[in-house]
């Protein structure tokens, strides 16, 4: 016998059977797909429908960047990844400066359809506002929704010259 987490919705109820044992919050299972069974006051479907579960997982291996802009509180030149995974559904990248490296605060610095694994940013492209951003975060963006938490995250370093009086 195999354990059932049960969904309901109004008079429509739903169980759908875990084949790899009980369902547990603390597990990593790997399912492979959902079960439907249809139910009545006298008994319930022995037949149920099926979907096979696809996830397609795309990521970001490594995300470089050297800031060629030498101004304080302003960055430029090229930002570069390595894009694996599968890439079916995957739409673009977003590149943001944040706060932190969860991408916290986040200010967009541009977008890059799939297919490319780099951007470049215009030197003098300023880091204003009241926030200290710390990390270039890049999130993938589906057709649908762009990912919860970024696929890579790098430290910023603002590499800037600064004039010192000689006399």
């Amino acid at each position: 016998k195999t354990d059932k987490a049960w969904v309901s919705s109004g008079l429509q109820h739903a169980a759908f059977r875990l084949l790899s044992g009980a369902l547990s919050p603390t597990r990593n299972e790997t399912y492979t797909h959902f079960m439907v069974y249809a139910q009545s006051t006298l008994a319930e479907q022995t037949m149920p429908a099926t979907l096979q579960m696809v996830d397609h997982v795309a990521y970001v291996d490594y995300l470089r960047f050297v800031d060629e802009d030498l101004g304080l509180a302003s960055i430029g030149g090229e930002l570069r990844w390595n894009a694996l995974g599968d890439l079916t559904l995957a739409s673009g990248y977003s590149i943001y400066v944040a706060t932190d490296s969860s991408g916290s605060d986040r200010l967009l610095l541009g977008t890059s359809p799939v297919g490319t694994t780099s951007l470049t940013l215009p030197q003098g492209t300023a880091l204003t506002g009241d926030l200290n951003y710390t990390h270039v975060v890049i999130y993938i963006e589906s057709y649908l929704v762009q990912q919860r938490l970024p696929a890579w995250s790098l430290l910023l370093v603002d590499e800037y010259e600064g004039l010192c009086d000689s006399t």
